[in-house]
């Protein structure tokens, strides 16, 4: 007796644009494994019809006779870029549009970027044919684009052009003082930036350099700046000195002397969010520090920043104080692990999956905040019984780039 296959397509970019539904309709299942998958109207119909399961990333919908080109990597379209009319394109990184490129741009169809994309202002009405999978900055067309973050140092201001006019997309950050902020005024130039951080002596001499768009974060005098998120310990203090202004998180070791660092800092102001265990709050609280939040975690053991994370009973045994995890990808729990130990001694925090039972899911929800998936499975688990079921009487295609 006639018995149907399965047809498992492996690949980098899948092209499904001039297949034939009488070519698969013979096919119990056709799984299509890919980063991309190029569809057509007419295609992208075939696809409905038949039993097809897409794990990709991204579909592209495109002109069955438009050429694809694939860039990996960051890619730049200036005004003299060269390419063939009416093409498609598929950026695996960012992509950087200079001012003056509309011609360039009126001959892609589609532009498909797996990343970030800088694009002109005036260029908005040519996001219809550009799909971006990431974010989107629209840069003032006059200006220089400097990136997310840029501290101006005491070189700067001799390198800026006569009237030239800067973008960066996060914040411009001042530390020295000797920054010559005055000549800088005297060629004219101009930031575009949502934040400025820097000293407050130096507020004064900045504000013909800023639109009033531009939100001041000020370093009050005598404090040191710390951009970004830190950890409170001798070396910060060591090198940065006892009045900390930290532009971020801060945050201690679980087993630092509290005590002992509250004796060394004299002014402290943390921007964001404070993190300390509860043996450490009393004395933290005596520094009258200034904080965006304050955040009291537990003495237990710390996980963070991982991969992958299985939690057992034995581990729970080894931390009897309990255990927080933080940013972690996938954190798999034993079923051993009882619901109500869970409640007293896990909790997770910013993690993509957990995986565990039906009786501990309850347990998980309470002492979990900012985790996606919770639950028996999630779409990384497959057994291997799974595999082989699925993979009986396959034929299977692998390849950069497969043509259906």
């Amino acid at each position: 007796m006639f018995q149907k296959k399965n047809l498992v397509v492996n690949c980098d970019v899948c092209d499904t644009r001039k297949m034939k539904e009488e070519d698969y309709s013979s096919y119990e299942s056709i799984t299509i494994n890919g980063d991309l998958v190029l569809v057509s109207p007419e295609s992208k119909g075939i696809l409905a019809r038949l039993p097809v399961l897409q794990n990709c990333d991204t579909v592209l919908e495109v002109g069955a006779s438009v050429p694809v080109n694939v860039i990996n990597g960051p890619y730049e379209i200036t005004p003299e870029t060269a390419v063939a009319d009416q093409m498609a394109m598929v950026i695996n990184g960012s992509l950087h549009v200079e001012t003056g490129s509309e011609h360039i741009l009126e001959q892609y169809e589609k532009i498909l970027v797996n990343g970030s994309a800088e694009i002109p202002r005036n260029f908005a009405g040519f996001l219809s044919k550009i799909q971006v999978n990431g974010q989107i900055i629209l840069y003032p067309e006059d200006c220089v684009i400097l990136g997310d973050q840029f501290e101006i140092d005491r070189y700067f201001p001799l390198r800026a052009r006569q009237g030239g006019r800067y973008y960066v997309s996060e914040a411009v950050i001042i530390r020295d003082k000797t920054v010559d902020l005055k000549k800088m005024v005297e060629k004219q130039v101009r930031f575009v930036t949502p934040k400025l951080i820097l000293p407050e002596v130096m507020v004064e001499d900045s504000a013909e350099l800023f639109d009033l768009q531009t939100v001041y974060t000020v370093v009050p005098e005598g404090m040191h700046l710390v951009f970004g998120d830190a950890v409170l310990d001798d070396v910060l203090i060591r090198e940065n000195g006892s009045s900390l202004f930290v532009c971020g998180n801060l945050e201690t070791d679980c087993d630092a002397d509290m005590a002992q660092l509250a004796a060394k800092i004299d002014r402290l102001v943390v921007t964001g969010t404070m993190t300390v265990t509860e043996a450490q709050k009393e004395a933290f609280l005596q520094i009258g520090a200034a904080c965006g939040a304050l955040k009291v975690v537990r003495e237990g053991r710390i996980l963070r920043n991982k991969l992958k994370i299985k939690v057992d009973q034995h581990l729970l045994d080894a931390s009897p104080n309990g255990i927080e995890i933080y940013n972690a990808v996938k954190v798999i729990i034993s079923e051993d692990v009882k619901p109500e130990t869970i409640l007293q001694q896990l909790h997770l925090y910013d993690c993509v999956n957990v995986v565990c039972s039906t009786q501990q899911e309850s347990a998980v929800s309470v002492n979990s905040e900012n985790v996606a998936n919770i639950g028996e499975s999630d779409s990384e688990t497959t057994s291997v019984s799974d595999m082989i079921s699925m993979l009986k009487d396959a034929r299977i295609m692998n390849g950069d780039n497969c043509i259906l």
